[in-house]
């Protein structure tokens, strides 16, 4: 049987009835990491970092555990045994289901295409793991455990998640500090080490990590429409104050429901809609013109969200209005994205709600980059979700190109002091029209999926390369001096 060391990771004194147990699993030398010396009992040996704690063993096995809490005895003796013997490199702290993956461990199983494991890839401690694999990896276990995670997978390490030990975490104060868009001691430590793991992959991997863009064609602002026509529809008279609303529409092949789209945006009274028919191989175009509505023609596809763009570049009002034109969406349920931004809102989101008990890469990365750019009570509410609505001074610090990916446009409104709410919900799931392979598959991520992720990638690396740091990520405990 194989020597154990016992390494507590604290910020506090030690829990007094930690040490009665743990000196039960018969230890060769226990360690207390902590900022001062003065939380170290006597029994233990101090180091002020981990990564000295880790050099200095003299044990074939390394258990960490954190020091301000309790653990059964049980519970940890089953943990240890297949390391103990041999059977394993690394045990990892078993969760009851794989019901229990958070965003953050949902975000990571998506970005590496690892199989799902009933364990979180944030190495949460009790971890367990051989001295070889610790002195690797010590001064990244705490700092970048997805790192140390995903380098014991593709080396092969045996990693078992046998057994599930329960950990009763002390009540601190400071550690549930939050309110309103604050984010919590676990929210700031899970996104800054989700962060310095993503800064790794997108470096190797490129701004999108691999993910495609759909085919969107990038230079198509400098390139010029095929033709715009300008219909005769003008509202002179505004039903919004001062402020002029532009309604801007992206179509292809959409011939059995562009014009009921069209009449129905008609109702609230804009100042002109913008049609932006690409790749059109039916009757979208002449459909359109009939209703006397400004059209700009380009014959090749332009890919997802590109039309948009183009609508802003031609638009003129105020305020503008995001729509698809491959469902309806009623005219009371538009109204509200157009009231919120005449009264202040720079732009106005769809109120999107995550449905109980389901994680899914997409939402998991809208909800992680919306703290990220520090907008927390927007939850999963994204530019990438029609309906929308911006005011137009939000040009003036986020280009025409930049709506091409949504949610970099939309980081950058952060970045600017913007407001940014949702403000109405409407539910576009049954709406859409369904494309298989495009927007639904049996199982794993849609075309659609892929590209959401990949433009969320894209906004990351960019306000990452950029420096921004909205959220106040950088988060240092103090326990790693």
């Amino acid at each position: 049987m194989k020597s154990v060391a016992i390494l507590l990771v604290t910020e506090m004194s030690v829990h007094p009835n930690l040490l009665l147990v743990i000196q039960q699993l018969a230890p060769v030398e226990i360690w207390c990491i902590s900022h001062s010396e003065q939380h170290s009992p006597k029994e233990c040996h101090w180091s002020p970092t981990l990564e000295a704690a880790i050099h200095s063993v003299n044990a074939d096995i390394l258990l960490f555990l954190n020091g301000d809490g309790s653990y059964s005895i049980r519970e940890l003796s089953l943990f240890l045994n297949s390391i103990c013997y041999g059977q394993c490199d690394m045990t990892c702290n078993r969760l009851k289901s794989t019901k229990y993956l958070d965003v953050w461990a949902s975000v990571y199983y998506e970005w590496t295409s690892r199989p799902v494991l009933p364990i979180s890839p944030y190495l949460d401690f009790p971890l367990a793991c051989t001295k070889e694999i610790a002195q690797t990896a010590a001064n990244r276990i705490i700092d970048n455990p997805l790192s140390v995670f995903d380098q014991a997978v593709s080396s092969n390490y045996r990693i078992h998640y046998y057994h599930h030990v329960s950990y009763e975490p002390p009540f601190i104060p400071s550690f549930y500090d939050s309110f309103g868009p604050m984010l919590t001691y676990e929210e700031k430590r899970k996104l800054t080490q989700l962060l310095t793991f993503l800064q790794e992959k997108l470096h190797k991997k490129g701004k999108r990590g691999g993910y495609s863009d759909g085919g969107r064609r990038l230079p198509v602002h400098e390139q010029g429409a095929y033709s715009v026509i300008e219909g005769s529809y003008k509202n002179g008279e505004s039903y919004y104050g001062e402020q002029k609303l532009s309604i801007i529409i992206p179509v292809r092949n959409e011939q059995g429901t562009i014009q009921q789209v069209i009449r129905e945006v008609k109702k609230l009274r804009p100042y002109e809609i913008i049609v932006v028919v690409n790749g059109s191989t039916d009757q979208t175009s002449s459909l359109v013109a009939q209703e006397e509505v400004t059209v700009v023609t380009y014959k090749e596809a332009l890919g997802h969200d590109v039309g948009r763009s183009i609508g802003i570049k031609y638009a003129t009002g105020d305020i503008l209005l995001f729509v698809d034109g491959d469902f309806l969406v009623l005219a009371q349920d538009l109204f509200p994205f157009v009231k919120a931004v005449e009264s202040g809102v720079d732009m106005a989101l769809n109120d999107l709600k995550r449905p109980s008990n389901i994680i899914h890469p997409v939402t998991s990365i809208k909800q992680i980059f919306n703290l990220f750019i520090n907008q927390k009570h927007l939850g999963i509410s994204s530019l990438t979700a029609v309906p929308h609505a911006i005011n137009r001074r939000v040009l003036k610090c986020c280009s025409e190109e930049a709506f091409m990916v949504p949610p970099l446009a939309q980081g950058i409104a952060a970045k600017n002091g913007f407001l940014i709410e949702a403000v109405h919900s409407v539910d576009i799931n049954p709406l859409n029209r369904i494309r298989p392979g495009e927007n639904q598959v049996e199982e794993g991520l849609s075309r659609t999926g892929e590209l959401i992720i990949g433009d969320y990638l894209e906004a990351f690396y960019h306000l990452l390369m950029e420096g921004e740091d909205l959220s106040s990520t950088h988060f240092y405990r103090k326990r790693y001096f």
